[in-house]
């Protein structure tokens, strides 16, 4: 190949991975400034979001699960603006994954994302017909 044309392609390159670069920083700026402007929804805000939401309408089957329920709508809601935990339940034989919003006007609301359903948490009390040994919230 001539010195050139080698130049060329070499600048070429150097002008693609440039833009490569700018492009990944930039993503990471507006993810960073999304996620920046998150905040925690008035009581009415979460009970209107949950209504709207349509991730309840899912099918349950082996591949789409809880955990899928529970990113579905916490996305959504991310979406939205509104700061959304995940909630990881551990019963004795298995685990459960549900998501949560810390109102900023009332209290922290549990929601069952399968359903939307507003549930009431408690350590040793039966949850879906299962002991609660315990429960983590991941924001």
């Amino acid at each position: 190949m001539e010195k050139g044309v080698i130049e060329r392609v070499s600048f070429l390159c150097m002008i693609i991975t440039s833009a490569v670069i700018v492009g990944v920083i930039a993503a990471h700026i507006i993810d960073l400034e999304k996620d920046y402007n998150l905040r925690d929804p008035t009581h009415k805000e979460a009970m209107q979001f949950i209504r709207s939401d349509q991730t309840d309408k899912n099918q349950y089957n082996q591949s789409y699960t809880c955990i899928n329920f529970a990113n579905d709508f916490r996305n959504n809601a991310l979406n939205k603006g509104y700061r959304c935990g995940y909630v990881a339940i551990e019963f004795r034989e298995t685990n459960h994954v549900i998501v949560c919003f810390n109102t900023s006007d009332n209290s922290l609301i549990f929601i069952e994302p399968q359903s939307d359903e507003v549930v009431t948490l408690t350590t040793e009390q039966p949850y879906l017909g299962k002991m609660i040994l315990r429960f983590s919230i991941t924001w």
